[in-house]
């Protein structure tokens, strides 16, 4: 199992402390402090961009603090800061990494010290601030409104809310950035996202909300940087520009690793993957999360494509869809998913329902339940084709529907091997209500127990198709139901071989209550 263990940045005990308090008014903002007084009153005003209002006061025993300011938007209002010594853009981040697509970073406030430096935002409130993010009318890459550099910082009790910007927090320059019980609401712009980690920088999240966002995504880890995200909330988001790898709430690229422990991501809609997408050479552990009517076009919850990793565990995937493939999880080209104990309810996608994996990519599925999840298609449970490698054990697949090969399909030249685990009452509108294959897959299935599936054809149970291979031992088929084969039906080229199993109570209309062997395939008990 991938293990990658994040937490909140540490912070050096001999470098120096500033407490800071900053308030960013934009033209779309409010006196209120409520979030619904700024969204109701930013479709006046949110074309016009600057800053209507500005203070920032620091407070630290080492003497002010070092902050560059945008002077396009900030120059007018530094003369009201206190605390703080403010110097040009370039002093902060002539050294940074580009940040995104190798554009530089332009923010409103860029905080960075050349000595041991932790920082804090107490309470800051940046409200309805409009930035320019067209490529046209800015040359200094993508606008940001806070960037952290060569710094140890903490933004707590934070309010985000209703701007215009590239990203509302961008780390870089390998710094530590902790955001706690903050809230990042009603973002867009070019690129926008709430928090942008690149440049080996590191990033924790707690008890944080992200919600009503029309951007390119939540949280964006690149270039080597690290994230972990704790008990935070991410609630109807969505995402209107993604590539071809996706476009997920959170994104993790290059060689980023991160984690998500305990939080929700419900109601995205997103062009590709709408919960979460990793890429590249990234690294993700999510555990105890619940992904819940996300959408997306495929990977309805989570995609993970080239040669990526992603372990889940302890997860609830329920009601997310895909128009296309993989209505939860869809696992791509040469990457790699562990999922275990993680429960898939109500999932639905064309094929591929709740799992989908393509490619060469390697999917292990162990202690799961895959419940209810419904494909028009195929595999309203797993669907594997291509060249995929899947291991399925300890695992139940219960009320699931297709218009056949309904819990787990296999195609291509996939090769699944399914352990101890329970297909009980599957439904297929066709054939195949339990386990399909074909072309010139292989499966095998190991002491398992098939009861009560019914196909409205063949192969109430399983189905063995083409040039496809099955080994089946020590099984056991009970009440399952079909026209024919209604157990275990092996057609064409197939070849099927079973063992050590146990057939019961299963009903055929026509031929085959156990076995239906038929054209040129090859069976043997």
């Amino acid at each position: 199992m991938l293990v990658v263990k994040l937490g909140a940045p540490a912070v050096d005990q001999r470098a120096a402390q500033a407490d800071c308090r900053l308030l960013l008014l934009g033209y779309s903002s409010s006196s209120s402090s409520s979030s619904s007084s700024f969204v109701n009153s930013s479709s006046a005003n949110l074309s016009r961009q600057g800053i209507a209002r500005a203070s920032l006061n620091c407070s630290s025993p080492a003497g002010p603090v070092a902050v560059a300011i945008s002077g396009r938007y900030l120059a007018q209002h530094a003369q009201a800061f206190s605390g703080v010594n403010v110097h040009s853009s370039d002093a902060c981040k002539a050294h940074s990494s580009a940040a995104y697509r190798n554009s530089s970073v332009e923010a409103l406030l860029h905080f960075c010290s050349e000595q041991p430096l932790h920082l804090t935002l107490l309470q800051p409130v940046v409200h309805g601030v409009a930035l320019a993010v067209d490529g046209n009318s800015t040359n200094s890459g993508i606008p940001a409104l806070l960037a952290f550099g060569t710094i140890n910082a903490s933004i707590v009790g934070g309010s985000f809310i209703n701007n215009t910007a590239g990203a509302a927090v961008i780390a870089i320059q390998q710094a530590a950035l902790h955001l706690d019980s903050t809230e990042i609401s009603y973002h867009v712009g070019q690129h926008a996202r709430g928090v942008h980690a690149a440049d080996s920088a590191a990033v924790s999240i707690s008890n944080s909300s992200f919600s009503n966002m029309t951007a390119a995504g939540a949280v964006l880890a690149s270039n080597k940087s690290r994230i972990s995200i704790t008990a935070s909330t991410f609630i109807n988001n969505t995402l209107n520009q993604y590539d071809s790898k996706g476009g997920g709430l959170l994104q993790f690229e290059d060689s980023a690793t991160g984690t998500i422990i305990g939080s929700t991501i419900s109601n995205t809609t997103a062009g590709q993957a709408g919960g979460l997408t990793a890429y590249g050479n990234a690294k993700a552990v999510i555990t105890r999360s619940n992904f819940t009517g996300n959408t997306a076009a495929s990977g309805g919850a989570v995609g993970v494509w080239a040669s990526a990793q992603v372990t889940v565990d302890g997860c609830s995937f329920q009601h997310n869809t895909a128009t296309t493939a993989d209505g939860a999880v869809g696992v791509y080209d040469s990457s790699k998913v562990v999922i275990t104990r993680s429960n898939f309810t109500g999932n639905k996608a064309g094929s591929g329902g709740a799992v989908g994996v393509w490619g060469s990519a390697q999917a292990r599925i162990s202690a799961c339940v895959f419940d209810r999840n419904y494909a028009p298609g195929s595999g309203a449970g797993v669907w594997a084709q291509e060249r995929a490698q899947v291991s399925i054990s300890h695992t139940t697949f219960t009320g699931n529907t297709a218009d056949k090969e309904t819990a787990v399909a296999v195609t291509g030249d996939a090769q699944v091997n399914i352990t101890s685990s329970l297909f009980d009452n599957n439904t297929a509108g066709q054939w195949g209500a339990a386990v399909v294959m074909g072309k010139r897959s292989k499966v095998t299935v190991n002491g398992c127990s098939f009861q009560h599936n019914a196909a409205k054809t063949t192969d109430g149970a399983v189905g063995v198709y083409d040039s496809s291979e099955a080994i089946i031992t020590r099984s056991n088929f009970t009440d399952n139901r079909g026209t024919a084969g209604s157990a275990v039906g092996a057609w064409a080229k197939a070849q099927a071989r079973i063992s050590g199993c146990v057939f019961e109570r299963n009903n055929a209309s026509t031929s085959g209550a156990g076995v239906q062997a038929q054209e040129i395939s090859q069976q043997e008990h």
